[in-house]
This record gives structure tokens, C-alpha cells and sequence, in this order.
């Protein structure tokens, strides 16, 4: 539903073509992510008007563009753990999350005319529309580098914080660039580009296994962790639940840094939590489990119809689903308001 948002003036490929009409030949199916490694795009926000945008290189091809001379360290052996990222995609849930973000700034300037391409029909989207998606007067930090945090300044957040893995390909390099051409220069405060690695608290708590930990990053990473626990009333965590070998650094990621619903003087601290079903609704249900055993609070949770641009676009979220399988899943996507 938000490719129509999309153009590249790059000639476009047979592939690129298909793909988007994928959703009208094959309903239950849908594009998951955006653009290719090193794709130019633009993105015309309702709200904002034309965004450029650069999808970083693949970790592989790093050093072959004039990107890599500005990222902040060559990969060497770390290639291999870089693309197992899958950052040089922009992918489908943070375009969700934009679209929330573009929705409530809209809402909160009295617009008369609905700037989304979805008409809200469902109790679950609406109740989540205007105050829950705003980020005016919020400290935000995104876990995971893409368009929702440039958005997010342009829609008045106080501060947000850019992060992404230490190896991700468009640290630095694409992601700043994305923010230079699209941000003011009285807005440019406002937002910082942090590379950080979930699971990293400090200097004494890493929760991160030994032989994954970048630790050429350590001292950076946990510095940042120390400063700026508890401090972030909305962290944005789009598409980063496919991994289950990382949902434990994860949960312990937003349970430090999240504001506590319980502080009087500052906002009650909300992670959109929003993720495709990728590799299974299992999965993404196991997260959910382990987030509130750990001490998480599922506030809302519902899913939503990535396809559908009118009448019911979301239902109710089940952990289970028997009907479900490979070819039908792919349309929906799980969005979870999690709290301490």
C-alpha cells in the first residue's frame, strides 16, 4: 500500500515492475521491503513533501562506491555478519511506522483532508492514531536506521537518535546523508546517528555473547547506553523481531532505555514494537511472550493489512493462526505499543 509513495528515477528494471504489482496478481502476497542495495529513491510524504533517499550499498559491494570512504570503518572479516544483517534494505514496517507519525502530525494541525492513502475504519488503528504516533515533544531513538526517524524530526520530536549496528553498510554513510539532504539546518540538532549493537548496557552488563560483540565499538556503545538510560518516551523497533537468537538483547534493549510509564514529569515511555512475518508468526508471538515475562507491557497489539488502502485494514492479533501458511501470511504485519 505504500510503494505508490515510492519512485526511482533510475531506469527500472522487469523486476522492479513485477514486483510492484504483485499485490494485484497475487492478494495474499506483498512487497516486503523497498528499493535495491544503492538505490536512489524518492518518497513523497503526505505530510513533508518530497524526501530523497539512498538505500545503503550491500556490505559486499562497501568498498566499490564513494559511500565507503565515508563510513566509519571498513568491514574486513566482518562482511559475512554484515549481511546477515539485511540492512541495505528499507523494509515494510518502518514504512508503517512512518505513515502512523506522518497520520498524528497531520491530526495535530488540524488538517481538514486525510493525508494517508489508508482510510481508518478499525478500532485498532484508530485508537492508535493521533496521540499514540505523535513524537511532537519526544525523545525517540530507533533501533535500526530508516525513514521514520527523519520524519520524526520533521514532525516535531524533540531529539531522536539514530542507530544501527556497527557493521551495518549505511552507518554513517547513506544514513547521514539521507539526514543532510533532508533535514534543515535548524533542525539538524535534533537528530544523531549512534552506532550501537542490542544488549550493550554498559561496561559490566553486556548481555551480548562474546563472539558477537563488536568490541572496537564497546567503549562508545556502552557510553551511550550509561548516559541515556530510561530517557527515550518512544523507540521506534520496526522489523527487528526475525532473528529469535536476538529477541533476549532486544528485550533488555528497550526495558533500559525506555521512560517508565511511572515518571510524572516526563511522557510515558511507549516502544512501537512492529514487525512482518518474515519467518513466521511464531516467532514474532515468542518475542512477545518473552517481552512481557521480562517485564514489558503489551499496551495494544494488532495486526495490519499492508495491501488493503480502504475499508478493514487491521483485525485482531492472535498468537495462532491455523489457516496460515507461507503464501498467505506476507499481507500482514504485527504492531505491538509495549511499556515498562
Amino acid at each position: 500500500m505504500f510503494l505508490s509513495r515510492f519512485r526511482s528515477d533510475d531506469e527500472e528494471e522487469a523486476e522492479d515492475l513485477l514486483a510492484s504489482f504483485l499485490p494485484v496478481l497475487f492478494p495474499d502476497s506483498t512487497t516486503t521491503c523497498v528499493g535495491q542495495p544503492g538505490q536512489q529513491l524518492v518518497y513523497s510524504s503526505p505530510a513533508f513533501g518530497e524526501l530523497a533517499l539512498t538505500i545503503p550499498v550491500h556490505p559486499r559491494d562497501q568498498g566499490k562506491t564513494a559511500e565507503a570512504a565515508e563510513a566509519a570503518a571498513p568491514l574486513g572479516e566482518g562482511v559475512d555478519r554484515a549481511c546477515m544483517l539485511f540492512a541495505h534494505f528499507l523494509w515494510g514496517s518502518s514504512l508503517l511506522v512512518t505513515d502512523g507519525i506522518e497520520r498524528a502530525s497531520s491530526s495535530s494541525t488540524s488538517s481538514t483532508t486525510s493525508t494517508s492513502t489508508s482510510s481508518i475504519n478499525s478500532p485498532f488503528e484508530a485508537a492508535a492514531d493521533g496521540s499514540v504516533w505523535s513524537v511532537k515533544g519526544h525523545d525517540i531513538l530507533e533501533l535500526g536506521a530508516a525513514l521514520s526517524s527523519i520524519v520524526s524530526v520533521l514532525a516535531g520530536a524533540a531529539s531522536v537518535t539514530v542507530t544501527d549496528h556497527p557493521l551495518a553498510p549505511g552507518l554513517y554513510g547513506s544514513i547521514q546523508a539521507n539526514i543532510d539532504r533532508n533535514i534543515p539546518k535548524h533542525l539538524a540538532h535534533r537528530i544523531s546517528v549512534q552506532p550501537y549493537q542490542w544488549g550493550v548496557l554498559d561496561q559490566g552488563g553486556s548481555g551480548v555473547d562474546e563472539e558477537e560483540l563488536e568490541t572496537a565499538y564497546l567503549d562508545q556503545m556502552a557510553g551511550f547506553a550509561a548516559a541515556n538510560r530510561a530517557r527515550f518516551s518512544r523507540i521506534i523497533c520496526a522489523d527487528c523481531l526475525w532473528m529469535p537468537s536476538q529477541h533476549e538483547n532486544l528485550i533488555q534493549t528497550l526495558l533500559w532505555f525506555l521512560a517508565p510509564s511511572s515518571a510524572s514529569d516526563s511522557p510515558a515511555g511507549i516502544a512501537w514494537v512492529v514487525a512482518g512475518l518474515h519467518t513466521g508468526r511464531h516467532i514474532v508471538a515468542s518475542f512477545f511472550q518473552r517481552a512481557v515475562s521480562a517485564g514489558l507491557k503489551i499496551e495494544k497489539i494488532w495486526e495490519r493489512d499492508m495491501n488493503s488502502t480502504e475499508g478493514e485494514t487491521t483485525r485482531e492479533w492472535k498468537p495462532v493462526r491455523e489457516d496460515e501458511g507461507p503464501e498467505n501470511r506476507a499481507r500482514w504485519c504485527i504492531v505491538g505499543l509495549l511499556s515498562r
